[in-house]
């Protein structure tokens, strides 16, 4: 069976293309490690910070808005600016919570008689 030769043009133009696919392949695998690490750590963090709270911290409304303060700190401490979606959604939550028309009990106002 007689082979077809291709024009060199659309093999130049595949052999680009399947380069293009690894380079891009090899690039979002190292931009998922990489933001993976990120994740890892930053749960870590909220992990310690909700340990430390958790002593001197009560669970009210109050608590709540305190860990959120806090939260928004450590982000700016860590760089992130204003406009970035962290400090945008640590702040919507504050004001959710602040507006917040049902009133939060401790585990322990459960157990007391009324």
């Amino acid at each position: 069976m007689a082979r077809i030769k291709q024009d060199p043009a659309i093999e130049a133009a595949q052999l680009a293309r399947r380069a293009e696919d690894t380079f891009l392949a090899l690039a979002l695998h190292d931009v998922k490690d990489e933001f993976a690490a990120e994740f890892i750590e930053a749960e870590m963090r909220w992990k310690a910070a909700d340990e430390a709270f958790a002593d001197v911290v009560p669970s009210t409304r109050a608590g709540t808005l305190l860990k959120l303060q806090a939260l928004l700190e450590l982000l700016r401490a860590g760089g992130a600016c204003d406009d970035s979606l962290e400090v945008r959604h640590v702040r919507a939550l504050s004001r959710y919570v602040s507006a917040s028309a049902a009133p939060t009990r401790t585990a322990g106002a459960f157990l007391s008689p009324a």
